[in-house]
């Protein structure tokens, strides 16, 4: 059987935004924050794409958004916390 191509690729996915912020996720998880996140990406009238989520060497687990434009990424990090990458 062929295998699905209606994935976007990772190397796409980051031509497409190219600007991550990265979120610190509480031991609780990010509860009624995912709600908000998951708003404000409505609002912006953006889908919401996040990448991989990464454990740093003290056990902190961070999650990924991805932003097509830098002024919605920096506007996001605001709201939310976080630093913001560029690739």
């Amino acid at each position: 059987m062929a295998r699905s191509t209606s994935r976007t690729s990772t190397k796409s996915n980051e031509r497409d935004a190219a600007h991550i912020v990265e979120i610190v996720v509480p031991l609780g998880g990010l509860g009624k924050s995912l709600d908000a996140i998951y708003d404000f990406h409505a609002r912006h009238h953006i889908r919401a794409k996040h990448g991989r989520t990464r454990h740093d060497e003290n056990g902190h687990k961070y999650m990924r958004w991805r932003f097509a434009d830098r002024r919605t990424a920096v506007q996001f990090a605001k709201k939310f916390g976080g630093t913001i990458e560029t690739h």
